[in-house]
């Protein structure tokens, strides 16, 4: 009984280990984000230059992170120093700043459940930690597929469940026309960086199902001739 349990928690665990990993390390990836801002056009819409934007964003990263106690980041906007986010920007950025840190608690204890459950069973039943890496792979790849389906099909309509999902308020619902936060992220970004944050959790749950199917099939050979060997 223990031992499914186990199987069962390191199917779920590694997933969502390698997806909440994978998503704060694109989120601290500059490189994604300056050439975001500049596809998008975002130093023309915001008239924040580009140099200026990443400062910007290195402080709101900080801020996702804990290293900043407060979000009343200053900028250069058309050329004066200045807050450069309103009140309502602030409040929505203290409600993702619990999300995220929500998110990398869960992917904390995936990840120490992924290190204990796979030593036990790398110790006394090798066969099952493969399993788990093979089924960990599939079961992503079925769910993200389907859900990358999904999405695809109407992402605004999506993006709009997931804050009503994740917010218990409207804060998050934020005016171009006034917000540039809403023009530095805007759903072009938020399209790409779903498209990355899946594409590459994708590709490393594949690396490790595939590792878990050859050693699972390198284990069975040997073990057959192990058996043809006594006989």
């Amino acid at each position: 009984m223990l031992k499914r349990i186990g199987f069962i928690l390191l199917v779920i665990a590694i997933p969502i280990f390698v997806l909440l990993t994978t998503v704060q390390f694109v989120v601290m990836w500059d490189g994604f984000f300056r050439d975001q801002y500049l596809e998008n056009g975002v130093v023309m819409t915001t008239n924040i230059e580009i140099d200026d934007l990443m400062k910007i964003t290195d402080e709101i990263q900080e801020f996702l992170l804990g290293d900043r106690q407060d979000f009343a980041i200053k900028g250069v906007i058309d050329g004066q120093e200045q807050i450069v986010f309103k009140e309502r920007e602030i409040v929505h950025m203290e409600d993702v700043k619990n999300l995220f840190h929500t998110g990398i608690i869960l992917r904390n204890v995936c990840g120490l459940l992924t290190v204990i459950c796979g030593i036990c069973f790398y110790k006394k039943d090798k066969t099952k930690l493969y399993k788990a890496m093979k089924y960990s792979a599939i079961t992503f790849i079925v769910v993200g597929g389907l859900l990358a389906i999904v999405i695809s099909q109407d992402f605004n309509k999506y993006f709009v469940v997931f804050h009503k999902i994740f917010f218990t308020n409207d804060y998050w619902i934020l005016d171009p026309m006034e917000s540039v936060l809403i023009n530095m992220v805007d759903i072009h970004f938020f399209m790409s960086i779903a498209t990355l944050i899946l594409g590459t959790s994708l590709a490393l749950l594949l690396s490790i199902g595939v590792l878990g199917s050859l050693m699972e099939r390198k284990m069975n050979r040997n073990q057959n001739l192990k058996f043809i060997y006594k006989r």
